[in-house]
C-alpha cells in the first residue's frame, strides 16, 4: 500500500476495511486468530514460547493476530531487541513455508507498519480487516470483521482523541529516531509502572 493509500485509510476507517477486505476460499484452511500477546521485546520464556509454537504450525497456515502482538512497540530499531527479532525471525519462516500472516496493530504497538512487513512478509491492517467466504453454511454475503478491541471504545472520548493524535502521520514522522537507548527506555519504563503498586 503507498504512502497516499495508507493516509486515506488511516483518515477513513470505513475505507480502510473496504480496502483491507482479505478473501479466504475453503481451501485457506488451517487458519489461527489470535490476539493480546503482550510479547516482551526484550524476551523471556513466553517469547520463547510463542517461537516454538510457529515453528510447529503446518505449511498454509493462515494465522490472523489482532492487535498487541508485543507488549509495546515504538519503532523499527527495536526489531534489533532479542525478543523482537526472535518473533520477526520466527514470523518470516511461517510465511516462507507458503503460510499468510494478517495483523492489526493493538494500541501497544500500532507504530507496526511497511518495515514489518517487509522484515515477516506479514501483511498489516491498520484498521482491522474483513474476510469473506469462510461462514459455511451462512448467506452468501456472510463476512466477519477483525479488529483489535480498542476500535470498540468508542464511548471514551479522551481516548479516541488520544489514539487519533498518537497515530497521527505528523507523530509517526516524529517517532523515535534509530538509537538503542531510546529503543529501550520505554519498555525499561513499562516495566517500572506494571509492577508499580500505584
Amino acid at each position: 500500500m503507498g504512502e497516499e493509500s495508507r493516509e486515506r485509510a488511516s483518515s477513513d476507517p470505513a475505507a480502510a476495511l473496504r480496502s483491507g477486505v482479505v478473501r479466504l476460499t475453503p481451501g485457506d484452511v488451517p487458519w489461527l486468530v489470535i490476539a493480546d500477546l503482550h510479547l516482551d521485546p526484550l524476551g523471556d520464556g513466553r517469547v520463547d514460547a510463542f517461537v516454538d509454537w510457529l515453528e510447529e504450525l503446518p505449511s498454509g497456515t493462515t494465522l490472523l493476530v489482532l492487535g498487541d502482538l508485543f507488549d509495546v512497540w515504538v519503532g523499527p530499531s527495536q526489531g534489533r531487541l532479542a525478543g523482537s527479532a526472535a518473533v520477526l525471525a520466527a514470523l518470516a519462516r511461517l510465511t516462507e513455508r507458503s503460510s499468510a500472516v494478517h495483523l492489526v496493530p493493538g494500541n501497544r504497538d500500532f507504530l507496526l507498519g511497511p518495515e514489518f512487513e517487509q522484515v515477516t512478509g506479514a501483511r498489516v491492517h491498520a484498521h482491522g480487516f474483513v474476510l469473506e467466504d469462510v461462514l459455511r453454511g451462512a448467506r452468501e454475503d456472510a463476512a466477519v470483521l477483525f479488529v483489535h478491541g480498542d476500535e470498540l471504545c468508542t464511548l471514551d472520548h479522551a481516548y479516541q482523541r488520544m489514539k487519533r493524535v498518537l497515530r497521527s502521520s505528523t507523530m509517526r514522522f516524529r517517532r523515535w529516531s534509530d538509537t538503542a537507548i531510546r529503543t529501550t527506555l520505554p519498555i525499561i519504563l513499562r516495566r517500572m509502572l506494571s509492577s508499580s503498586s500505584l
